[in-house]
């Protein structure tokens, strides 16, 4: 799903979301913000199964919190830069600075909210907030 722009998720609890798959681009499926936060710049939602008519799409699990990436290790992360049509990106942890986790090549602009996955692709270990050059 590609999110709006931040101001959005603080002003209204529902919405309507778009997926894809396989290069296509669903109907606008109704949805409902469950839980959100402006610090974080980020929002948990939720789609009625029904909506999907049969087209679930993949689930991939949150990585346990204990769970800390290694420097050098491969990223990955599918998303939509400001809205536009779903791009992938690869790349590699620095490491960590505080509870940040830093990599590099840095993500298009636009990518806020966006999961960072391992490098199987098998779990979520970071959601994309702040773009820096550092």
């Amino acid at each position: 799903m590609c999110s709006p722009r931040r101001t959005w998720w603080g002003k209204i609890a529902r919405f309507a979301a778009s997926f894809w798959r396989q290069g296509h681009q669903s109907q606008p499926l109704a949805g409902q913000v469950i839980a959100r936060s402006e610090t974080a710049d980020a929002a948990v939602i939720t789609v009625a199964e029904a909506a999907f008519d049969g087209v679930l799409p993949c689930v991939i699990p949150i990585a346990p919190r204990d769970h800390a990436v290694s420097a050098g290790a491969t990223l990955s992360s599918v998303g939509c830069a400001n809205g536009t049509w779903s791009t992938g990106w690869k790349g590699h942890a620095l490491g960590y600075n505080g509870g940040d986790l830093h990599f590099l090549p840095t993500p298009a602009n636009g990518r806020s909210g966006s999961a960072v996955f391992d490098a199987e692709g098998k779990m979520i270990v970071a959601v994309l907030r702040a773009r820096t050059v550092k």
